[in-house]
């Protein structure tokens, strides 16, 4: 099961409103709707891409120390920051972010 980027860990209320923000900031997007018109454009440009991301947020194997899971989504979140015009520049280099793995971290081991 696949998710729009920054969208992979399942969140009931507390991050969630974090994670849509951050998808309508990478989807240049105004709603949730509009995201997922622009995730499918991006899935279905996998077979043009010269790169492919893809988001796998996982605490397996982290030891006693758990947020590896968020990494995905913080790398991004993370990109954003530091440049502004981030979705621009990934397709104009070719670059496809086909989202990520939807897991579940308490179901995780």
């Amino acid at each position: 099961m696949l998710r729009p980027a920054g969208g992979g860990i399942f969140t009931v209320s507390t991050g969630r409103a974090e994670q849509e923000q951050l998808q309508r900031a990478l989807y240049q997007a105004a709603d949730a709707a509009a995201v997922t018109t622009q995730w499918r454009a991006a899935l279905a440009s996998i077979a043009s891409a010269k790169v492919v991301v893809f988001g796998i947020p996982s605490d397996c194997g982290a030891g006693l120390v758990r947020g590896a899971a968020y990494g995905p989504q913080g790398v991004r979140a993370a990109v954003l920051r530091l440049c502004a015009d981030f979705p621009d520049r990934v397709r104009r280099l070719g670059i496809v972010d086909i989202g990520d793995v939807f897991v579940v971290p308490q179901l995780l081991s």
